[in-house]
């Protein structure tokens, strides 16, 4: 998987080379924001703000690589579960059985691919709603006491 990840990283790293120009821009302007405020919190947050635009283009980056290199298989209609995303649209003699637009195949629709003459079909796999927590986590434990400070205040 590695080797994959690795071509996959550098494929994504291209793609998103003005995306991180922007960013850096972004950054840099923020930097330069935070020696004009005279709030020591929000001078704290400007930075704080800056440095997690500039890792979170690279991390988007490596879990989009990981999400394409170790995420996305091949399986038998057969193995076909509900709620599975299934990543390209399925039409069947012009009429749409999926769309990768959904949240997940159905039972019904998996009924209509074991009857027809599709054999496999590409899946992501992982974890539905892991970066949302994931974020959720890591700005409450960075910013906790900053919230919790203006929560205090607001009452």
């Amino acid at each position: 998987y590695w080797k994959k990840f690795v071509i996959s990283f550098k494929k994504i790293s291209d793609k998103i080379k003005k995306q991180r120009m922007y960013t850096l821009i972004f950054a840099l302007a923020l930097f330069t924001l935070q020696f004009f405020l005279l709030d020591e919190i929000l001078k704290i947050m400007v930075v704080a703000l800056a440095i997690f635009s500039l890792v979170s283009t690279y991390l988007w980056g490596a879990l989009k690589s990981v999400e394409e290199s170790c995420m996305i298989k091949k399986i038998a209609v057969s193995k076909l579960r509900e709620g599975d995303w299934i990543i390209d649209d399925i039409s069947i003699k012009g009429k749409e059985i999926y769309s990768s637009k959904s949240i997940g195949v159905e039972k019904k629709q998996i009924e209509i691919l074991l009857n027809s003459k599709i054999k496999n079909v590409t899946v992501k796999e992982g974890f539905a709603f892991a970066p949302a927590f994931l974020l959720g986590v890591i700005i409450s434990l960075i910013f906790k006491e900053i919230i919790l400070f203006w929560l205090i205040n607001l009452v």
